[in-house]
C-alpha cells in the first residue's frame, strides 16, 4: 500500500515538475523572402511577448541585456543590419512597442518592447547563389521581465525560409 502511494505520489508530483510554464516570447512564422540571384529584398522575425512581460529593447538602457537578432553565415546570402522597434530617447512616452518601463529605486525609465515586435533586415543573394530554397538560421536573444522579476537571458531559435528564383 505504502508503496502505491509513493508511486502515486512521486508520478503525479513529477509530471506537475516536468510541466513547463507557457514561453513569455513567441515567434511569428517568418514569411518566406523571394529573390533571384543579385537581388535584395527586405526580411522580418517578428516575436510576440506575452501580455504582463516585456523584453529589454535594442539598444537597452544602461545595465541591461539589450534583445539581440543574430543569424548564422548562410552560403550565398548576405544579411544586412538588423533595425529593432526605436525608442523615445527621452524614455517619456511609447513608440510602437517600445514603452518606458519604471523601476523601483532608479531614476530613468527604462527601453523595453511589450506585445508584437518587428525586425527588420534586407537579404541580398550572391550572383551566384543556386536557385532553389534556403534556410537562413539564426537565434534571437532577449531577456524578459515583469513588473517585479528579470528572468535569465533565453535564446529562441529563428529561420527565414528563402526561396531563390533563376536569373531570368
Amino acid at each position: 500500500m505504502l508503496k502505491a502511494l509513493c508511486v502515486l505520489f512521486f508520478g503525479l508530483g513529477l509530471h506537475g515538475i516536468a510541466a513547463e510554464a507557457p514561453p513569455l516570447v513567441t515567434l511569428e512564422a517568418a514569411p518566406t523572402v523571394i529573390l533571384k540571384p543579385g537581388e535584395k529584398k527586405q526580411a522580418t522575425v517578428s516575436v510576440v511577448v506575452k501580455e504582463g512581460y516585456h523584453i529589454q529593447a535594442n539598444p537597452a538602457s544602461e545595465r541591461m541585456i539589450p534583445t539581440e537578432l543574430k543569424f548564422e553565415k548562410a552560403e550565398g546570402m548576405n544579411v544586412g543590419t538588423i533595425l529593432y522597434p526605436a525608442c523615445d530617447p527621452k524614455m517619456e512616452k511609447a513608440l510602437g512597442p517600445c514603452k518606458p518601463h519604471h523601476l523601483k529605486g532608479f531614476p530613468k525609465a527604462i527601453s523595453t518592447y511589450e506585445g508584437s515586435v518587428r525586425m527588420e533586415f534586407f537579404i541580398t543573394a550572391d550572383k551566384k547563389v543556386n536557385p532553389g530554397k534556403h534556410t537562413l538560421a539564426g537565434k534571437l536573444r532577449y531577456q524578459a521581465c515583469n513588473a517585479h522579476t528579470c528572468f535569465f537571458p533565453k535564446s529562441i531559435d529563428v529561420a527565414v525560409p528563402i526561396e531563390v528564383g533563376s536569373k531570368s
